[in-house]
């Protein structure tokens, strides 16, 4: 092993040892990696992006192109999907049909300005072209549609989403969301994820679901204590917020759990699809409940040649129909806080006060509901009436009916 000092780690360059599919050992000469003592990384990275021609340092980071090298892999590609909340897969090199519902759409990488006058393709940057949001009856309402597709990029470390901000609004006025503007947080019911409610994110002609559950998470307090709001029911936090936090339009972990994507890195391409994972086998078997429905992944057993990702080239995939010409660019737009004006909450102790007084009832299945509020603004949420009066406007978080009306959940 070769060790180099450099400031706050060690620089090593060493062989890696694995094993593939059949267990046999695979070694990886000249790898070079660093083993750092102080970070401000907080979530890690294996690191198969493309070379972005930052790094002078003359040593070889990029992990692909070492699997390229050693001659494990014909071209610096992989794919990756998950297979249960808390596990995945990266096949390099090829493309797993058992991971993913068809159809699997390629996408070139959206073409970002680097620096002036110097325009790049290597991040996973795609079009999002709509949101919609629809209840366990079939419901649907749009949450937003975007008269020109919203280059979004793809970053699996992150644990929330970035949007425009009037779709960050829209969405929390459909699951009747609270802004607390000291901590940009959205607090939100937690009975809303054990709702049949899904997402469905459109880029182009590919859609993916995602159940509402993955943009809920829980919340504690200091002292480890749940988060309450004012009616005592258990307070979580929205998984979304506005771009303008970053600059850019990002998609995260609460999409990316659901997504199988299969990377050309050496030709710029992308492809995407529904993941093949248990979240979405459990899906299935309520939709075959209620439609007698069924659906089933992509064929098995493809030989590994025909599934093989070479540069320019990704094995199953049909093209996008995006037609516009997209450029990623960051955008500096501050936040407006009029738009959030009567859905501020305050945080204190451990308790959420929306300043709305809530006597409601509610059956356990959902089916009936009525709620009285204290003061009511305006004529209903995005969807409007219709959509309340045939979905599910839930007892369980009537306490946020105010501006609310149109939900659907």
């Amino acid at each position: 092993m070769n060790m180099y000092s450099i400031k706050d780690g060690v620089w090593f360059v060493d062989i890696a040892v694995g094993s593939d599919l059949q267990q046999m050992e695979l070694r990886m000469s000249n790898l070079d990696f660093i083993l750092a003592n102080e970070s401000n990384v907080e979530v890690g990275a294996l690191g198969l992006g493309g070379n972005l021609d930052s790094d002078t340092s003359g040593y070889n980071f990029h992990f692909l192109d070492s699997l390229v090298d050693n001659g494990f892999i014909n071209s610096s590609a992989y794919s990756v999907g998950s297979i249960t909340n808390t596990s995945g897969k990266i096949v390099f090199g090829a493309v797993d049909t058992d991971m993913f519902v068809p159809p699997l759409v390629q996408f070139e990488n959206i073409p970002y300005s680097y620096r002036e006058d110097d325009i790049r393709y290597n991040y996973p940057i795609v079009p999002l072209s709509s949101i919609l949001l629809r209840n366990d009856k079939g419901i649907t309402v749009e949450v937003s549609n975007y008269d020109t597709p919203i280059p979004s990029l793809m970053d699996t470390r992150a644990s929330y989403m970035y949007l425009p901000q009037a779709t960050v609004v829209s969405l929390a006025v459909q699951v009747g969301a609270y802004y607390l503007p000291d901590s940009g947080v959205w607090f939100v019911k937690c009975a809303v994820k054990e709702l049949d409610a899904t997402l469905s994110f459109r880029f182009g002609n590919l859609t993916i679901d995602v159940s509402i559950a993955r943009f809920i998470s829980s919340l504690s307090t200091d002292s480890g204590d749940s988060v309450t709001f004012e009616d005592g029911s258990e307070a979580c936090a929205l998984r979304v917020l506005p771009d303008a936090f970053f600059g850019y339009s990002l998609i995260g972990m609460p999409v990316l759990q659901d997504t199988y994507m299969a990377f050309d890195v050496e030709g710029h391409n992308l492809a995407m699809a529904q993941a093949n994972n248990d979240h979405y086998k459990s899906t299935l078997v309520k939709v075959d409940n209620y439609t007698s429905t069924t659906s089933s992944s992509a064929s098995t057993n493809i030989p590994w040649e025909s599934s093989e990702i070479l540069s320019g080239t990704i094995p199953f995939a049909v093209p996008n129909n995006i037609t516009d010409p997209l450029t990623f660019s960051y955008s500096y737009a501050r936040l407006t806080d009029s738009a959030m004006e009567g859905m501020t909450a305050v945080y204190t102790s451990g308790v959420v006060f929306t300043g709305r007084v809530v006597n409601s009832t509610s059956r356990s299945d959902h089916s009936s509901t009525t709620s009285q509020t204290s003061s009511i603004k305006g004529d209903g949420g995005i969807g409007g009436n219709v959509l309340a009066n045939d979905g599910m406007l839930l007892g369980v978080f009537a306490s946020l009916s105010c501006l609310f009306l149109g939900l659907i959940l």
